[in-house]
């Protein structure tokens, strides 16, 4: 039948034909009649009868349409081009097709479990490239739908690793997918923004990443307290971590010796005020009744050693609050005692109760005899505003404090510190006693005291230890103390690292030394990296030797070592120095060197391949991103599962450290007890113990 649609489809054809237009006027006007009762249209019987007879002669047909006017006259407005040629289609349109057309089979398609132990196991093997890869490239081409789990996994990982771009570009595709987000992602993005490279763009991220917290009505808990207090304070912004220490006590949360030491984290990223903010955090730990552990004194140290005190005035406010604070706590403790004592006498007689209280008087008394005289002894000693008792001591004045020596000695000095370790009974590690080190006096005779508080506390010395000791020698010019550390080294059985070779060479101030040091490594097989040769090539060039700077580049050239950015900076900064000196000087004999250097370094900018390229060229070549390792795969011939040997023994050695000492006992008893038991067996025939 003659359809509705049928008739608009014509109507519409026949507007674009130009020789049908009598037959639309018809179709249109004379085809249908109007009904006045339902207002609905039906087509005449008769002209439905002559369409169908002649149909062929108004349908409509391309080949018959006649030209629009003005097609071949440039001069008249309206000319169109009715040919249209189809565009080519598209290398992407063709592989997006063809991706949707191959579905795989739902046998060949693997669970979500062993896509998450995939996961895990490249996460575990430190390969985060094949890690991300699961997700966005294996998961999409057998068309699985990936759960929140892997994304967990995935931010966690990112987190740690401080690669913020891609652990917010996850979070953002949670969210587009509607996947659930709980607080351990919102706690691996925080730790992002703190493990940052950058901490404009963390602490951005995490201003924004909290304002969405606040809009969304999500209540935190401590773990996401604790992370947001040491991404803002890490990142620079410490009014909003004590900010947020404020927020946990209004809501009642629990705070830790954790959250304290993200403070301390805070401080010491103010460089100015850290050491005044630093003290302060210190009290509050001990007002709040914990105790400090080794995270605490290690960032306590390091305030020491790298922040400075700020405005005088401000602190002696400080030290004031402290002193009065820490007076007042003695005193409650002083009468919580008294109070103790008399209702352990109360249900005494009335007799013994009239001695004991005489007894208690002269306690007391004698106890604030002993209090004055340790106040009287205390203004002739060292201060110390670590202890739960600071006292100042013989400080004169706080403007003298300036360097890390002088704020270590109004912590007590070396020995304060190991008072407070013992007091506190925790015990120092290596990291304790190399921050030190660069907080104690330039001297031989306090570095060999910072050595026997180590051998006093049953420290063990690591090689990284004794490299900033000769590094600390090196820099002073005390080349003989450097070379004793050597001895020192051995002497604990321990080997020297690469690390220590590359301190060793910035003590090669001269061309005769460097040489001595070259043959030395040679005949250990040891080969110079680039570290090394920076650094001898920055003590040639600042004794401006061409010689010295001529042994370096051919080694760098028979090596094939290829250099770095500084590398490259170090000798461009010599070079132009050179040449616009030498240009309003007339030394023959220097202009001859300097034309023998530039031959050499001609020579080893060709080999390295860096001819013609500028500065900005030349950096972006050399220049290694810190998340580019995080960008590219491993290479071939990497095994699935790394250590496996190692991995089994870690495993044991966490085992063995969750057992009690008796449970040890008792399978040793039980083993014994079992060998026992064979022994006393009698033996059968030899051949059936042999067969055994």
């Amino acid at each position: 039948m003659w359809s509705r649609t049928m008739n608009r489809n014509l109507v519409q054809r026949s507007l674009v034909c130009f020789q049908n237009r009598n037959i639309h006027s018809s179709i249109v006007c004379h085809g249908y009649k109007h009904q006045t009762d339902k207002g609905a249209i039906k087509p005449n019987s008769k002209l439905r009868t002559d369409l169908n007879k002649n149909s062929d002669r108004f349908l409509y047909n391309p080949k018959n349409e006649i030209p629009l006017f003005g097609y071949d006259d440039p001069d008249k407005f309206g000319s169109l081009n009715r040919q249209v040629s189809e565009p080519e289609p598209d290398e992407g349109d063709i592989a997006d097709d063809e991706h949707y057309r191959n579905i795989p089979l739902r046998r060949d398609q693997l669970s979500q479990k062993r896509y998450t132990d995939m996961v895990k196991r490249f996460i575990r093997d430190r390969r985060m490239k094949e890690a991300i890869d699961v997700l966005e490239v294996r998961m999409k081409e057998d068309r699985v739908k990936p759960d929140y789990y892997i994304y967990e996994l995935l931010i966690m990982e990112c987190g740690r690793l401080g690669y913020t771009k891609k652990a917010f570009k996850l979070y953002n595709l949670m969210k587009k997918r509607d996947l659930r987000i709980n607080g351990q992602v919102y706690a691996a993005l925080f730790s992002a923004c703190a493990n940052t490279i950058h901490p404009s763009v963390g602490l951005e991220l995490a201003k924004n990443l909290r304002k969405s917290l606040i809009q969304n009505e999500y209540i935190p808990n401590e773990i996401i307290y604790n992370t947001m207090i040491k991404a803002f304070g890490r990142c620079g912004d410490i009014d909003t971590a004590f900010q947020l220490v404020d927020e946990m006590k209004d809501r009642k949360l629990l705070m830790k010796v954790h959250t304290m030491n993200h403070l301390l984290q805070a401080c010491c990223s103010d460089k100015a005020y850290g050491f005044r903010h630093a003290l302060i955090v210190w009290h509050k730990i001990y007002h709040h009744k914990m105790v400090p552990d080794i995270h605490s004194f290690n960032l306590m140290i390091r305030c020491t050693r790298d922040c400075g005190i700020g405005d005088t005035d401000e602190m002696r406010k400080v030290i004031a609050n402290i002193l009065q604070s820490s007076q007042a706590a003695v005193k409650l403790r002083s009468s919580k005692k008294q109070q103790v004592l008399f209702i352990e006498d109360k249900p005494k007689k009335a007799i013994n109760a009239a001695t004991n209280e005489g007894e208690n008087s002269d306690l007391v008394e004698q106890s604030g005899l002993k209090n004055e005289l340790a106040s009287k002894s205390v203004c002739d000693q060292m201060p110390n505003l670590l202890t739960k008792l600071p006292h100042l001591g013989s400080v004169v004045k706080l403007s003298m404090v300036q360097t890390p020596e002088d704020r270590l000695m109004l912590l007590g000095g070396v020995k304060g510190i190991i008072d407070e370790f013992e007091e506190t009974k925790v015990r120092p590690n290596v990291k304790t006693f190399s921050q030190l080190l660069y907080t104690i006096p330039s001297t031989r005779e306090a570095e060999h005291d910072l050595i026997q508080q180590m051998r006093y506390m049953r420290v063990r010395a690591d090689i990284d230890l004794f490299n900033l000791l000769i590094k600390r020698r090196i820099l002073r010019n005390d080349y003989d103390g450097a070379k004793q550390v050597l001895n020192m080294i051995a002497k604990v059985n321990l080997i020297p690292d690469i690390v220590t070779y590359g301190v060793l060479a910035i003590g090669c101030k001269t061309r005769e030394q460097a040489q001595e040091f070259r043959e030395r490594l040679d005949e250990k097989g040891i080969r110079l990296n680039n570290e090394i040769l920076g650094a001898l090539l920055k003590n040639a060039t600042f004794i401006k030797d061409y010689d010295y700077v001529n042994d370096v580049l051919e080694y760098a050239m028979i090596e094939n070592i290829k250099p770095s950015l500084r590398f490259t900076e170090i000798l461009g900064t010599f070079k132009n120095g050179r040449y616009y000196k030498l240009q309003n000087n007339d030394n023959n004999e220097e202009l001859a060197k300097y034309n023998a250097f530039y031959k050499v370094y001609k020579k080893w900018k060709s080999q390295m391949e860096l001819t013609g390229l500028s500065t900005d060229e030349v950096k972006k070549l050399l220049y290694v991103h810190p998340w580019g390792q995080l960008k590219e795969a491993e290479g071939e011939g990497i095994e699935d599962v790394k250590n496996i040997n190692t991995r089994r023994l870690w495993k044991r050695q966490r085992v063995l450290k969750k057992l009690n000492s008796s449970c040890i006992e008792k399978i040793h008893s039980q083993n014994k007890t079992h060998e026992n038991s064979e022994r006393k067996e009698p033996t059968e025939n030899p051949e059936q113990t042999n067969k055994k």
